[in-house]
Formats: C-alpha cells, structure tokens, sequence
C-alpha cells in the first residue's frame, strides 16, 4: 500500500460538543430558531445562534449571539 492509499483516520467533529458546551454555560434562550457551527480554520469554529422574531406563517430570525470558539484536546474555549 503506497502513501496516498493509505486510509486517513477520520476527524472527529466537535459541532454537538461545542452546541452542549454553549447551552451549558449560558443557556437556551427563548424562540431558539438553531445554532449554526461553522468550521473557519485549524480547531477555529464560529457559533451562531439564531432566534425567532415575528409571529407569522414564515418563520424568521436573527442572530441573537454569536461566539468565535477554539476546540483543544479536553477544552472548548470562547474567545472575547
């Protein structure tokens, strides 16, 4: 088997860890529309967490926080 056959382990996926993580620490706010997690680079990821506004057949939101979070080996850590 040559190098570039060689299987790479998989990368584990921190999103639910870094969405438990976030609830943990500060909640679940009210109308919780979702929580993006988006990948930005290396253990970088952006967290959006997304609400709902208005009352009407089409659901709509906002951004109600929004965190740029480091993931380490036993860590998640928000930056300011």
């Amino acid at each position: 088997m040559t190098k570039l056959e060689e299987k790479k382990e998989p990368k584990t996926c921190p999103v639910q860890s870094i969405k438990d993580h976030l609830a943990k620490l500060f909640g679940v706010p009210d109308k919780l529309l979702k929580t993006d997690v988006i990948h930005v680079y290396g253990n970088k990821y952006r967290v959006n967490v997304w609400v709902r506004t208005g009352d009407g057949m089409v659901p709509q939101g906002r951004i109600a926080h929004s965190y740029f979070v480091s993931v380490g080996k036993s860590r998640i850590h928000i930056q300011g």
